[in-house]
């Protein structure tokens, strides 16, 4: 659907009319990989891979944004960014994404801090 919406994008004219971002929201990552704690996206949904959607967004001339939570879990209840900050910065950079929606959907009361780490996401 995302490459399909891409696609649609610029064969209508709407990228020209600077309607550039293709935006992912909630409900792309499965999980974490128990070895290094990177998010994996659900492999039935992205069988490529975010970096492969990001290759496919690039090559028409669009960007690609990605949705995390601050908090543990998302209100789908996919993983959040909570004590994660630094891995999914450098996890999202590595994808080649664009942009970065975070918000506090799933909360987590006091417990959310917006760590020092997570600011480097902005400056892929």
């Amino acid at each position: 659907m995302i490459k399909e919406t891409a696609d649609a994008l610029v064969a209508t004219g709407l990228r020209d009319l600077g309607y550039t971002f293709v935006n992912l929201d909630g409900g792309w990552p499965m999980g974490r990989n128990r070895t290094n704690g990177r998010l994996v996206p659900d492999p039935s949904r992205f069988p490529g891979g975010i970096r492969s959607l990001a290759d496919y967004v690039h090559a028409r001339k669009l960007k690609l944004g990605i949705y995390t939570a601050r908090s543990q879990w998302s209100c789908d209840g996919t993983p959040g960014s909570y004590s994660f900050e630094a891995v999914d910065a450098d996890t999202i950079c590595d994808w080649q994404v664009d942009y970065l929606k975070i918000d506090n959907c799933g909360g987590c009361g006091r417990r959310c801090v917006l760590q020092r780490s997570l600011s480097h996401l902005v400056f892929c």
